[in-house]
Formats: structure tokens, C-alpha cells, sequence
């Protein structure tokens, strides 16, 4: 890494390990050897903010300059818009955004913006004003990364895009630096400039804190929203703006995992039935996903997730990891779902496949955390759709090696309803304090949480498939990640017709 002022580095490790729903492990490791430097300096001040609700902002998508906001269909919305004194009134007439260079307004412009939101006689004002860029700014900052996303670029308008360049950073890996441990462990180095136009300094819970120290919060607060695996050690250096930042991360993240632990050599068995749902003659089926228009390139199988994740159809290398996971489970919805089948047997389907023919990596939580170093960690195939799926090194599936935790067997459940077209969240929390990971799921306009890891019941060393935590509504023990606006699961979807199976 290059030498740069006002270091300070702190190391996190981001992990979602579970067991099934009647015990959970605990992770958290120090790596010394990439620790730069140290301080903890908030150690007194770090206050946990709320997430990443976007009241108002304005971003860029490719030669657009938006104005946009978190919609919620029972209100009427009004934006005006202001320049020189020269006020527009603006009827939005797409959800959650305005054009605002189809109205003359250009990235140059200082703007004062108003949104007006109503319902009934109740009505609310959010303020946001926006501060002009110079050419180079803008050239610099707006350029969506190299991926191709077009909500994704070093202009960091809302805190969510934060979050979300963070997880870009550490999946795809642009511009990394490809390092290797004396054990042979894989790190990445990585710099990038990005500029913080939101108001990061603002929260009401940093009083007291400076702009570097509010800064370092968020910093620390992208690494904890981070909802997959890996550990990092970062810095990064504030200009005097207060806006311009410099970010310093070097993490520990497989690529293509390796590892595998012996949990499927060992006596546990799921005890399969012949449910009627699944299991039948593939059938030829065109996927909702085949006509969605935004596409990414990806290889690996977590940027295969993270596309999905973000809504955008994936287009997978040739011999890729990716095309070989991607074509897997097309193959299974193939088999499991029919397109006349409703969104409910598709999530109910999915789940029971998913839960039905995945052994929990009891090895994995109850001794590889504990031996292991935990840069290892990452190397493991369970926190990847590798392990759901039972992808070989050479290309091929394996069966009988179908293990994986909460991690992967979450990231496998999105996937496939999104392929299916369906609403679906990735859910980062934890349980008794300790980390987790689950689904919700969107029908008819409600969401529903949907935990597989906790659908699997231990008896001894069978897993037994239940639907207790299929399309619920949140509980007390499932604690969401603060820094995320997940949507709220108000009810359960109903009695289910196949409580029979349970």
C-alpha cells in the first residue's frame, strides 16, 4: 500500500454462521498481520445509526441527473426544484425519481430541492440541497464502475450507495491488487477515490464527532452493513472538502472456494420425502429473468448473486463458475416450478428444495471456526452457492457434497427467486447476538420472512424439513442488521395447504 496521512485503520470481519434453529456460533477474529496501524478513537463514540433510508437525494445514472427518494405507494408526491431564485413545481410521474435534466438542470447547477409528500390532509417536507461539480468532478466521480451497474459510481449520494459501493468493492474487485499470505492465503489491495455528497456528518448520533470521525463512522458502518463474508483492514484520507476520500482496503474474500469440510462423509442425513412438488421431468420454461433488459458480466458465483441482487440479468462467462451455478439452478426450477404455478408454490417449492437436499456444515461451525485461521475462512465452499449447489473444482456436481450455512444456503434462496421473478432480500442480522442470515420475500405487494437455515430440524443426526419459518412475519428472534432499511414482515402469509407435509 502506498503511504498516505492520517491513517487509521481498523481490522472488521463480516460473517453470517448459523446453525439450525436451536443453537448458533459466535465469530469474530483479529488478524494482526494486517493491521497498518490502530486507533479507537470512537471506541467511546460509536453509536449505531439507523440504515439506509433515502428521504431525498439526488445521484447520477449514466447521463441522468435524478432526484430520487424511497417511494411508498399511499402518498402523492411534488417536487420542487430550485435554481437563481427560478422555482419548478414537479409532478412526478415515475415512481421514486424525477429526470432532472429533461427540466434544463445540469450536474453544474447549485439546486435547492423540496419534496412535498402527502396523504389525505397530512403532509411532510424533506429538504435536500445539492452542491455544483466542476468538469472533472464530474468526469471523475459519475463514470458508473466497470462492471456496468448504472446505480453504481463514486458519487455516493445516499448511504445506501455507500453500502452498496462497499459490496461492489469487495465482489468485483475493481482495480484490486492481487497479494499472497506466507501461508498462501489470497488478499486484495485496493485504493479508489470516491466523493461523499450525502451528508455523512449529519446524523443527530455524531454529536461531537468531527467530519474525519464521522467519517470513519460510516466507514465502519459500510463494513458492518457488508451482508456476506470476509475481513478487511482499510483506511482512507478526507480532503479538505470534507467530500473527496481516498479508501484503503486490503480484505480477505475467495474468489473460487476451495475448501470443503467433512460433514458430508459424517452420519448426517436429511431424511427425505417424496413430496409432490418437486423432483418431477424438466420442462422447457422461459425464466421472468430472461426478459429483464440491465445485464452484467459476471464469473464468480457471489457476482452472479450480487447482479441478481441488484436486479439485473447476469451473463455469465463462458466455463465459468458463475454459468455452471447459474445454468444449476435453472435446471432445478426447471424440475420444482411450472410458469402457471403462483409466486406462493414457487417461494414454497424453492424453500422446500433448497431445505430438502442441503446438509447444514455442522463441521464447519462447531470446529473449523475454532482451527482455522480466519483469513482460511473464506475459502470455504458453505458461504457460497458452491456449497449449496455441490460445484467440483472440475466443473462437475456433486451430490453427496451439497453443504453449506445460513450464508450460502440465503444467498441460494435469493437467487432463485429472483430468477423466478420474485421480490426477494437477503436479510444480515444476528440471533442471541450472534450472526445469522435469512430471506424475506415479496407477494401481493406484503413481505414475508423466509428462514431455510431454521426450515432444517436436528433430531440427533437427521434433518428433518419443517415450515415453520416459511413466509412469516418478523419475530423477536430475528434481529435485523441496523444500518439496512430492510422492509418490515407484518404477518404471516396465511395457513398453509401443505401442513400436511410438516
Amino acid at each position: 500500500m502506498k503511504n498516505f496521512k492520517k491513517i487509521v485503520l481498523l481490522l472488521s470481519v463480516s460473517v453470517v454462521f448459523c446453525l439450525t434453529a436451536t443453537s448458533c456460533l459466535p465469530f469474530l477474529a483479529t488478524v494482526g498481520s494486517i493491521i497498518f496501524n490502530y486507533s479507537d478513537r470512537l471506541s467511546e463514540n460509536r453509536i449505531i445509526v439507523y440504515g439506509s433510508e433515502n428521504d431525498l437525494a439526488v445521484t447520477f445514472q449514466g447521463e441522468k441527473m435524478l432526484a430520487t427518494w424511497d417511494v411508498s405507494n399511499a402518498y402523492s408526491y411534488l417536487l420542487t426544484v430550485e435554481k437563481n431564485g427560478e422555482k419548478t413545481e414537479i409532478t412526478p410521474t415515475e415512481t421514486g425519481y424525477v429526470d432532472l435534466t429533461e427540466y434544463g438542470y445540469t450536474y453544474s447547477d447549485e439546486l435547492s430541492l423540496d419534496l412535498q409528500k402527502s396523504i389525505g390532509t397530512t403532509v411532510y417536507h424533506y429538504s435536500y440541497d445539492y452542491s455544483p461539480l466542476s468538469q472533472d468532478q464530474y468526469n471523475a466521480y459519475t463514470k458508473k464502475v466497470n462492471a456496468g451497474f448504472d446505480d453504481i459510481d463514486r458519487y455516493i449520494a445516499t448511504r445506501a450507495e455507500w453500502f452498496d459501493f462497499f459490496s461492489y468493492l469487495i465482489i468485483f474487485r475493481e482495480g484490486a491488487e492481487e497479494t499472497a499470505e506466507d501461508d498462501g492465503t489470497k488478499s486484495y489491495l485496493l485504493e479508489t477515490n470516491c466523493y461523499l455528497a450525502y451528508d455523512y456528518a449529519g446524523f443527530d448520533a455524531y454529536a461531537g464527532l468531527d467530519e474525519e470521525e464521522c467519517l470513519e463512522n460510516e466507514v465502519c458502518s459500510a463494513i458492518e452493513a457488508y451482508e456476506d463474508s470476509a475481513a478487511y483492514a482499510y483506511s482512507y484520507n478526507l480532503e479538505s472538502d470534507k467530500k473527496t476520500t481516498k479508501i484503503y482496503l486490503k480484505f480477505y474474500y475467495n474468489t473460487y472456494p476451495d475448501k470443503e469440510t467433512d460433514t458430508s462423509e459424517r452420519n448426517y442425513t436429511n431424511v427425505t420425502r417424496t413430496l409432490p412438488h418437486y423432483g418431477e421431468v424438466k420442462k422447457t420454461r422461459t425464466f421472468p429473468i430472461d426478459s429483464v433488459e440491465k445485464t452484467i458480466p459476471v464469473e464468480s458465483t457471489d457476482q452472479l448473486y450480487f447482479a441478481l441482487k441488484k436486479g439485473y440479468r447476469p451473463l455469465p462467462a463462458s466455463g465459468s463458475r458463475a454459468e455452471a451455478i447459474y445454468d444449476k439452478m435453472r435446471s432445478v426450477l426447471s424440475g420444482i416450478n411450472r410458469d402457471s404455478d403462483s409466486d406462493y408454490n414457487k417461494l414454497h417449492y424453492i424453500y422446500d428444495y433448497i431445505v430438502d437436499t442441503v446438509l447444514y456444515d455442522y463441521a464447519f461451525t462447531q470446529e473449523i471456526m475454532e482451527d482455522e485461521e480466519s483469513t482460511a475462512l473464506f475459502s470455504y465452499k458453505c458461504l457460497y452457492l458452491e456449497g449449496v449447489f455441490g460445484l467440483q473444482e472440475d466443473g462437475t456436481f456433486d451430490e453427496t457434497k451439497r453443504v453449506a450455512i445460513c450464508d450460502g444456503l440465503s444467498k441460494a434462496y435469493l437467487c432463485m427467486a429472483t430468477i423466478e421473478g420474485i421480490p426477494c432480500l437477503k436479510i444480515s442480522g444476528t440471533v442471541n447476538d450472534e450472526g445469522h442470515a435469512w430471506n424475506k420475500a415479496q407477494l401481493n405487494g406484503r413481505w414475508y420472512m423466509i428462514d431455510a437455515t431454521w426450515g432444517n430440524e436436528l433430531k440427533g443426526t437427521y434433518e428433518y424439513l419443517n415450515h415453520d419459518y416459511l413466509l412469516k412475519k418478523d419475530d423477536n428472534k430475528h434481529v435485523e442488521n441496523p444500518y439496512i432499511g430492510y422492509p418490515s414482515a407484518t404477518s404471516d402469509y396465511g395457513k398453509p395447504f401443505f401442513s400436511a407435509f410438516a
